[in-house]
């Protein structure tokens, strides 16, 4: 794949906000007594001075686990004393916000942010770049015997998330600072996940940058992340994976090889190091999104007085084996202000399946199928249903209207497409979204038809 290639398909992902960035410590670059110190290796040598350990041949990798290992060799010393001793050095080091997590705060369309860090300098760049009073900061963290989750609406919630994957620093053993402690970590992913993060892992574009993984985790990593073998071809998300152990003179040749022959989804950035693609990936959204813009255009047609707000509602068709791909297009659809029929969501216990279903259909301004191999294959089932509904009150409607809207999430061609003649006739304008994943275009238009029906409501049109 060719850099621009890969820049425009990342640029075309992020702003369908179907990205996750992964932040590691390559990113933690300070400023310290009047020098760029990493953050933990500041740490490492601080801690190396409160409990009196020569700090003259500390390795440049794993740093603080080597520390630790030296105070741990003297059998007197409890590791009970190391984390309230860390904890002190973060709140009294007076750090820095490093600048490329403040480059990465200014990229609105990120609303989840993963960091394997224990520091708090994410939050903080947050708060510098989106103001607590607009847009508030939750943190969650992960700990193996409780791990915190999102909430299942977390993207139609205000503000934006810091999921803290490995711990988060504190006085207590709740945070990595080993690798026997990634391990147990790591281990404990396996048997209580955090579902709904783990589901929003395995259904997004996954932006790795500067974790410096050892190979083995970071193979682990991606694969417990994405939840399918990785040699897999039918899963349709990708990792790009910025690193510096798959780049210049620490590059693990193994590992690459590893994920360019195994790794089917993941892209490797071996242009530059993690902070040269922040400032590239900074440079190319802000000239795409100047500063003071939205993070998405939402519709903004004023109400008329006296009239109530009510959302058009729009009604979403797909095969059960699409469900992912239908709930990327309900949550770009909400984002842009649409009510969105959505059966997961609208039918409650004890409502009449079928009638709700006809219901949803003749009362929405407009009717999206979500076309694929999976529908092409489903010869009857409620999609059938939907659309046969839907193109009955089809015939009702000026040809000049739009009201079917028919998105393809995968090659299938409105050429022999298994759906109903009258869709075919009017000669409808159809959507592409590869898996879901929302674009430029389908953000336009989705948009417009937005204001028209907002309009017509009001009766202004």
């Amino acid at each position: 794949m060719s850099k621009a290639f890969l820049w425009d398909n990342l640029l075309e992902y992020i702003d369908g906000q179907s990205v996750i960035p992964i932040l590691g410590s390559e990113l933690l670059v300070s400023r310290r007594d009047g020098r760029d110190v990493m953050v933990h290796r500041y740490v490492a040598e601080r801690l190396a001075e409160v409990f009196g350990i020569a700090s003259n041949d500390l390795p440049e990798d794993d740093t603080l686990n080597f520390v630790v290992c030296r105070f741990l060799d003297d059998p007197k010393n409890r590791r009970e004393e190391i984390y309230p001793a860390i904890n002190r050095i973060i709140k009294n080091g007076a750090l820095t916000v490093p600048e490329p997590l403040r480059k990465l705060a200014r990229i609105r369309h990120f609303k989840l942010f993963i960091t394997t860090a224990f520091d708090s300098l994410l939050e903080q760049a947050l708060a510098q770049e989106r103001p607590k009073d607009v847009s508030p900061t939750r943190v969650l963290t992960y700990c193996p015997n409780d791990p915190e989750d999102l909430e299942r609406d977390w993207r139609e919630t205000q503000g934006q998330i810091v999921y803290h994957l490995l711990g988060k620093v504190s006085a207590s053993a709740d945070y990595v600072i080993t690798e026997e402690d990634t391990l147990e970590y790591i281990y404990g992913m396996q048997k209580e996940q955090p579902e709904i993060l783990f589901d929003e892992l395995k259904g997004s574009h996954l932006l790795i940058i500067g974790s410096s993984f050892p190979d083995w985790l970071a193979r682990f990593f991606i694969r417990i992340a994405k939840g399918d073998r990785l040699f897999s071809r039918n899963r349709p998300q990708s990792e790009i994976v910025v690193d510096r152990r798959v780049y210049g003179q620490r590059e693990d040749k193994n590992l690459v090889l590893f994920l360019e022959h195994f790794s089917y989804g993941t892209k490797i950035f071996a242009e530059g190091g993690a902070i040269e693609f922040v400032n590239e990936l900074s440079e190319r959204y802000e000239k795409r999104h100047p500063p003071g813009e939205a993070a998405v255009p939402l519709p903004a047609v004023a109400p008329k007085a006296g009239v109530p707000q009510q959302s058009p509602l729009i009604f979403l068709s797909y095969a059960s084996e699409d469900l992912e791909a239908a709930k990327k297009i309900r949550d770009a659809l909400a984002q842009l202000g649409w009510d969105v029929w959505f059966d997961k969501r609208k039918l409650e216990g004890g409502d009449h399946f079928g009638q709700k279903i006809e219901e949803g259909i003749n009362a929405c301004a407009l009717f999206s199928p979500i076309i694929s191999a999976n529908t092409q294959r489903r010869k009857e089932g409620y999609f059938r249903k939907e659309c046969l509904i839907a193109s009955d009150r089809l015939r009702l409607i000026s040809e000049r209207e739009t009201w079917v809207i028919p998105i393809a999430i995968d090659e299938t061609l409105e050429k022999g497409a298994d759906i109903p003649e009258i869709f075919v006739k009017r000669e409808l304008q159809w959507l592409r979204l590869g898996a879901g994943t929302p674009t430029s275009e389908f953000t336009k238009r989705m948009t417009d038809l937005f204001r028209d029906e907002r309009k017509r409501q009001r009766g202004m049109k």
